[in-house]
C-alpha cells in the first residue's frame, strides 16, 4: 500500500496533510477502482498506522487519518445477478449504453476487478488459449482468466470496433470518441436505475 500512496503524499510535510486530503483521496481512488467497503477502510487504516507511527517517534503531533469515519462494511450474504435480472440489466444498457454492453458482458464472465479491466491493453489477451492475462493483481502476482464463449464474443466486437475506428489504439475498452474508457460509472449507474434491480453494483459482478 505504501508503495501506491509515495508518489502522492511522500513528498508532502506530514504535519500539512489533512484529513480532507485523505479523504478525498480514499473516496475517488474508490470510486476510480470500485472499491469494497471493506478494502476502502484497509487503506484507511494504511494511513493511520503511518501516522501512528510518525507519533510514536515524535516526528508529528496528530493523527489526521483517525478522524476519518469508517465506511460500514456489508458482512451479510454476497450479491450477484439472478438470470432475470441479468436480463434486466443487459436490456437497460442496450436501450441507455449499447456501446458498452461488451464490457458488462466480460465483466459478468471473468470477475475482473474494474481497474483490472478498464485498464486492459490486446497484448494480455492469448487469443488460441483463451486466456487473458492480468499482470498485477491485488496481491501483486499474475492471474490467468479463462475466456468462455461470451467472453470472447465481447472481445471479438471489441477489437473489431477498434480496428474500424482506432487501429492504433493499446486499449481493449474505449468510449464512444473511441479514446480510452476511464470506467463504468456515468453508464451503468443510470442503466442499473434503469432496470428497477436493486442492492447492486458493479463489484457484485465478480460475484455473479
Amino acid at each position: 500500500k505504501y508503495e501506491t500512496l509515495r508518489p502522492i503524499f511522500g513528498s508532502r510535510v506530514a504535519e500539512d496533510i489533512s484529513k480532507q486530503d485523505i479523504l478525498r483521496w480514499l473516496v475517488a481512488t474508490a470510486t476510480e477502482r470500485d472499491w469494497a467497503p471493506a478494502t476502502k477502510n484497509r487503506w484507511q487504516a494504511a494511513f493511520s498506522l503511518a501516522f501512528r507511527v510518525g507519533i510514536q517517534n515524535d516526528k508529528i503531533e496528530k493523527n489526521p487519518a483517525a478522524r476519518i469515519g469508517r465506511t460500514k462494511e456489508d458482512n451479510g450474504r454476497v450479491r450477484w445477478l439472478s438470470d432475470e435480472e441479468e436480463t434486466r440489466v443487459r436490456a437497460a444498457i442496450s436501450r441507455r449504453a449499447p456501446h458498452h454492453v461488451p464490457a458488462f458482458d466480460l465483466s459478468v464472465h471473468t470477475g475482473m476487478r474494474a481497474a483490472e479491466q478498464f485498464s486492459l491493453q490486446w497484448p494480455q489477451i492469448d487469443w488460441p488459449r483463451r486466456i487473458l492475462t492480468l499482470p498485477r493483481t491485488k496481491n501483486g502476482n499474475p492471474r490467468h482468466v479463462p475466456l468462455n464463449s461470451i467472453a470472447m464474443g465481447a472481445l471479438r466486437i471489441l477489437k473489431k470496433r477498434r480496428d474500424e475506428n482506432s487501429p492504433d489504439s493499446q486499449w481493449v475498452f474505449l468510449n464512444e470518441d473511441n479514446e480510452k474508457l476511464r470506467g463504468h460509472r456515468d453508464w451503468f449507474d443510470p442503466a442499473l436505475k434503469d432496470s428497477g434491480v436493486i442492492n447492486y453494483s458493479w463489484h457484485c459482478n465478480r460475484h455473479t
